[in-house]
Order: C-alpha cells, then structure tokens, then sequence
C-alpha cells in the first residue's frame, strides 16, 4: 500500500474545527514548509485581510500588497505561532496590522522633508548665563 506524505494529507485534514484545521497548516508550514499548507492559509485569510485594510481606507492596490506581504510573513515566521497565545486569524490580522503600520510610518517618514520653513529657528538673542550655568 502506497503510503501518503505529510505534505498531501495537510490537504485532507477533516477532524477537528477549522481553527484547528488551520492549526495543523501553521505547524506544517513551520515544520515542514509546506507550500499546500500555505496555500490553505493564503486562500482562507489574504482576501479577508484584504478587506480589512480597504475598510481602513487603503486602496485596492495596497490591500494586495499588503495581503501577499502578510502571507510572506506567515511563511517565515510560521515557527513562532502558538495556539495558546493567540487565535491563527488573530495571529494572521494582527501580522498584516503591525505591516500597515510600518508601512504607514516609512510613507509618513518620507513626506515629512525639511524645507527652510520646518527647519529648528535659531533665537536671534540667547541668554548665553541661562544654558551655561
């Protein structure tokens, strides 16, 4: 009889809740890297962490970004998943929050440009006894 690999039966998982089907998909994605298993969690959460960041008022094109780039990071970080800290949807929404976040932070970082108007004004007269003691 022909034995089947783990990397097949992550696809057959029927017992148990859906949390612990996407469980099981964590773990074999941190143990095993298996591509099947990701794509079980690509399919169930990219397009609801998608909607959740066009709720927040990004566009359709940052949704997707963010949606792959939140997949990417199940993928490396699969290994510090633990169900008894956190729901794998928690998990999941709260990666592709802390990844909005950033990126929020690096576009905001890149807008704010010093002009001549923004740059610190030097007072004309400095009482020279105050800062120097």
């Amino acid at each position: 009889m022909h034995a089947q690999s783990d990397k097949t039966s992550v696809s057959d998982v029927d017992a148990g809740s859906s949390e612990q089907r996407v469980v099981t998909w964590m773990r074999a994605v941190a143990t095993e890297r298996n591509p099947v298993a990701l794509g079980h969690i690509y399919r169930l959460f990219a397009p609801r962490v998608k909607g959740c960041v066009v709720r927040q008022g990004a566009d359709s094109a940052l949704a997707d970004d963010l949606a792959q780039e939140t997949m990417v990071q199940v993928w490396r970080k699969a290994c510090q998943y633990d169900p008894v800290k956190a729901a794998p949807a928690a998990w999941n929404f709260r990666m592709a929050r802390n990844l909005q976040t950033d990126r929020l932070r690096r576009q905001r970082f890149c807008e704010a440009r010093l002009t001549p108007d923004t740059e610190c004004a030097v007072p004309d007269a400095i009482d020279s006894d105050r800062f120097l003691g």
